[in-house]
């Protein structure tokens, strides 16, 4: 019946029914729609149609998160999707023991380094692509939460005592407050310099979010948890346990070569330590300095004045070497740029001499070289 409708009638009829909801019902349906059609093509490719035993075999295969039980759910009440999920298919997946205490470790300087070098040399794009986005939740003391509803504005030159930075300039849709209602959007910005080469992590980026510039987040989904992925999905990295897979995945790839004991524990939160203890490990950094890196309260992305607008939050842009307006004439906003690219918190090139050599060739560096970034292209012509 509904292709039988012209599909400009059907959109609109969706939009209408989909406008009282919320952004993060729609996109935790939507990632989960996606990953079950993509699912079902590959696996059952003469399908005409998502049968109850195709879902339970991708449950199965999947080993859902409750986020993505819950979407399930949405997609049959609030759009109407033949899907059995409030029938026996789901119910294992729902009455799961307790789970255990889980540790939380911070990222390493090591697995960054390690991060950047997938980004870099993996020959598998989607190995590069999330590799990239988890180096920048380290470089932006962003939690994944944050990253998957972030959009990336701009990327400046900075100079800072001599050297020269890229500073990448963004927007988070909602930042972490105890009270929903103050959730605001922020201002989020950090250096994003590779060590070996300094536009590695941009390019491994524009490549996986090239064509989904509208979705707003930094890590893309694939059609598989781990490397064992065939193809991007256009919908974000959601769910703890899709988020643990990416992430403990790439840590135990080499050079940095973790034990899936090691990899375990470090989860959805690992990046947004690192830069926290690096400030804290340094010594160069009062608590007020530190609570600027973490972007806690009473810090300059806290001000009501940089709270980006609306336009900021449509889509990645990327301009190059150029602020969004609202930033343009605020001094504090430099002011942060050079306190993000003091020695110890920014990514330098290796022959900066910035780390240790030990961590330099743990990186497997080749000359490091002076290209910049270019600007993305408009969704139009990606």
């Amino acid at each position: 019946m509904v292709a039988s409708r012209p599909a400009d009638e059907t959109a609109a009829r969706l939009v209408r029914a989909l406008s009282a909801y919320g952004a993060s019902s729609v996109d935790a349906a939507y990632s989960a729609l996606g990953r079950l059609m993509s699912w079902v093509v590959t696996h059952h490719p003469s399908a005409a149609s998502v049968e109850g035993s195709h879902v339970q075999d991708f449950l199965e295969h999947e080993q859902p998160s409750a986020t993505t039980l819950t979407a399930l759910t949405w997609l049959r009440d609030h759009c109407g999707l033949a899907i059995p999920a409030r029938g026996p298919v789901c119910r294992p997946y729902r009455c799961r023991p307790p789970l255990a205490p889980r540790s939380k470790e911070s990222l390493s300087l090591g697995a960054v380094v390690g991060l950047e070098h997938l980004a870099t040399h993996h020959p598998l794009e989607w190995v590069r692509g999330q590799a990239a986005g988890w180096s920048l939740l380290a470089r932006l003391a962003l939690r994944v939460e944050q990253a998957q509803s972030c959009v990336l504005n701009s990327f400046t030159s900075h100079d800072y005592q001599g050297e020269q930075f890229t500073i990448v300039t963004g927007a988070v849709q909602r930042d972490k407050h105890p009270d929903p209602s103050k959730r605001r959007p922020r201002p989020v910005w950090g250096v994003i310099d590779g060590l070996d080469d300094r536009s590695c992590l941009l390019d491994a980026l524009q490549r996986m979010l090239r064509g989904v510039e509208q979705s707003r987040f930094l890590i893309r989904d694939t059609d598989s948890p781990d490397t064992r992925a065939s193809a991007w999905v256009a919908s974000p990295l959601r769910g703890s346990a899709r988020v643990d897979a990416s992430l403990q995945a790439l840590l135990r790839l080499p050079p940095i070569a973790l034990s899936p004991e090691d990899a375990g524990r470090h989860h959805g939160h690992s990046a947004k330590r690192f830069l926290l203890n690096v400030a804290e490990a340094s010594g160069a950094f009062s608590s007020v300095e530190a609570s600027e890196v973490g972007r806690f309260s009473l810090s300059t992305a806290q001000s009501s004045d940089l709270e980006p607008v609306a336009a900021m939050l449509q889509e990645h842009t990327m301009r190059s070497a150029v602020l969004p307006d609202i930033y343009a004439g605020k001094a504090k906003v430099p002011q942060r740029a050079g306190h993000a690219a003091s020695p110890p918190l920014a990514a330098q090139p290796a022959t900066g001499g910035t780390f240790p050599a030990s961590v330099v060739a743990f990186s497997a560096p080749h000359p490091a070289s002076s290209r910049r970034p270019e600007p993305w292209p408009s969704p139009s012509v990606a």
